[in-house]
């Protein structure tokens, strides 16, 4: 593989393949020498939570990743393996510092990072912030019961404060207010948290959040996740996976099965990418339940592959969508998105099977010269990772449909794109524009819900109120006929600019990866990163 931008195939000439359908073989695991991974056994985890504390005194190199995998890491990864703290001297004796007075020091540049439009609320507390530590972003959401609700995101200011990156705040009135928990998800022995949430509630008021973790001293990463029994408001470590310290294990993402009619009632599934020194990236599915943290985990592609998420329909059956960039075990250039299905809980999935073709957004300037991979103006990092979703509603025009939402520039310039499958997979639409503006304009980071009564929402950043192509909203797309027309609202009062490189903590050109969108059956909820402050918070609204 070429290095540096070059090595995402198709970054800077897009070009038309065609792609032809695998046969629905049934695979329990992908040939091809992909590597083990195992959920860790209950006394595994007990024995791993009794160890040290974690400490940034020695820090162990990252692993051997190829220029592949670095330029596909989530900017949670890159930040725990690349990030400025590490090789920066004074950041990371400030870092321990800080750790060690407990971040008590407040952010005395709000407002100077970038020009203030208004002061609004946010979901995160502003005033945990430091002066070196500012930055709340890529969230989730999750509504255990009636009146409470759980935000997670990625937070440098967490870290300051002597745990991970992994933030979240709760709401005990509906969302009107939140309540920030200072330091986050905490370690689990000598493990930090590091970022990726990724949260799901069970129906019975428990709460699950997935998350990038690493033994920092010794470089063994993992995926945890973590479980709450009072509705968000403190979480302890529940089962995860990994350990090795030769590979990184990136970009996690859960489904629960909620269904009690459903034969897999109760399964918690939750993906990642392993990336390493090989050619390949093979994604992985691992399955536990909510009473029950030991499960298990099988690779379901062995190429160079990003981005898996899951998502259940109203059987029980488990669909899993990613992007590809390579065929033949790493031999063949492509990009597209996949999935594959398992019909038995996870313990086996068909074979992999092309949606559609991508034409990756990318801005060739600031790619090449100032991020060094995939990004667009104003050096944000971006991909074109997949967002699905199914129709589960039992009233339900469109029960059953299957959506999946991606950032696109087939076009000429970056668009919110989705397509829809009514028969499991076996076909799937023309790709759609969700968004109605934007020629000439950014629209980036989609996700996409479905409500029980079929109406669907995809909630993505959008630069179209600016004709310099600048200053971002969030916006929501909403359709009621099953994806064939959409309604489109800006969430934002006024567009916010953008806000890069200035947390010294922080990857290069991040301002998220992500924004989730989710519902509680009624409305949706959604959480995003936002710079309206001046520096990166989270703001959440309930449609």
């Amino acid at each position: 593989m070429k290095s540096q931008i070059t090595s995402r195939p198709n970054l800077t000439k897009i070009f038309i393949f065609v792609l032809l359908f695998a046969s629905f073989g049934v695979v329990s695991a992908i040939a091809g020498d992909a590597p083990e991974i195992s959920t860790l056994s209950p006394s595994q985890m007990a024995a791993l939570a009794s160890g040290p504390a974690p400490s940034l005194a020695y820090i162990a190199p990252a692993p051997p990743l190829s220029d592949m995998a670095r330029n596909l890491l989530s900017g949670a990864g890159r930040t725990a393996l690349y990030g400025k703290w590490r090789d920066n001297t004074d950041t990371l004796s400030q870092l321990m510092t800080s750790q060690s007075e407990g971040a008590s020091k407040t952010n005395a540049i709000v407002g100077q990072v970038a020009k203030l439009i208004k002061t609004l609320p946010t979901v995160n507390n502003r005033a945990f912030d430091t002066t070196f530590a500012f930055t709340e972003s890529e969230t989730s959401v999750a509504q255990p019961l009636k009146n409470d609700i759980v935000v997670g995101y990625n937070s440098s200011a967490d870290f300051a404060h002597g745990s991970g990156f992994s933030g979240f705040a709760y709401s005990v009135n509906n969302g009107k207010s939140f309540t920030e928990v200072a330091g986050g998800l905490p370690d689990f022995g000598p493990v930090t948290p590091l970022g990726d949430p990724s949260l799901v509630s069970d129906g019975q008021g428990n709460v699950f959040y997935s998350t990038l973790a690493q033994n920092l001293s010794t470089g063994a990463s993992y995926v945890a996740v973590y479980k709450s029994t009072d509705g968000g408001q403190s979480f302890t470590a529940y089962s995860a996976a990994g350990g090795g310290n030769s590979y990184f294990l990136d970009k996690p993402l859960m489904a629960i099965d909620t269904n009690p009619a459903s034969p897999n009632y109760g399964n918690l599934y939750f993906t990642f990418t392993y990336f390493s020194s090989g050619i390949t990236s093979p994604i992985y599915v691992c399955h536990i339940t909510v009473n029950n943290p030991n499960g298990s985990c099988i690779p379901i592609v062995n190429e160079a592959a990003s981005g898996a998420m899951p998502a259940i329909d109203a059987n029980g059956n488990l669909y899993v969508a990613w992007e590809q960039f390579t065929t033949g075990g790493g031999a063949n250039s492509i990009d597209a998105l996949y999935f594959s299905k398992s019909t038995d809980g996870g313990a086996t999935f068909s074979t992999p099977a092309p949606i559609t073709n991508v034409s990756p957004i990318f801005d060739s300037g600031v790619s090449q010269f100032t991020c060094g991979r995939q990004a667009i103006k104003g050096a944000i990092r971006v991909q074109d990772f997949p967002s699905i979703a199914i129709d589960t509603g039992a009233k339900s025009k469109n029960k059953g449909s299957i959506y999946v939402a991606w950032n696109d520039q087939r076009n000429g310039d970056p668009d919110i794109f989705i397509t829809k499958s009514t028969n499991g997979g076996s076909s799937w639409s023309t790709p759609a524009i969700v968004n109605k503006n934007g020629v000439g304009t950014d629209q980036f980071f989609p996700w996409v819900s479905v409500l029980p009564s079929g109406k669907v929402g995809v909630t993505y950043y959008d630069r179209s109120r600016d004709q310099n192509n600048w200053y971002v909203d969030f916006d929501l797309a909403t359709s009621l006929n099953g994806g064939t027309t959409w309604a489109q609202s800006f969430l934002t009062t006024r567009p916010f600019p953008v806000v890069v490189n200035t947390d010294p903590i922080i990857a290069t050109c991040y301002m998220s990866d992500y924004n989730q969108i989710t519902n509680n059956g009624v409305n949706l909820l959604m959480a995003w990163g936002d710079n309206s402050n001046g520096d990166p918070d989270v703001r959440f609204i309930k449609k």
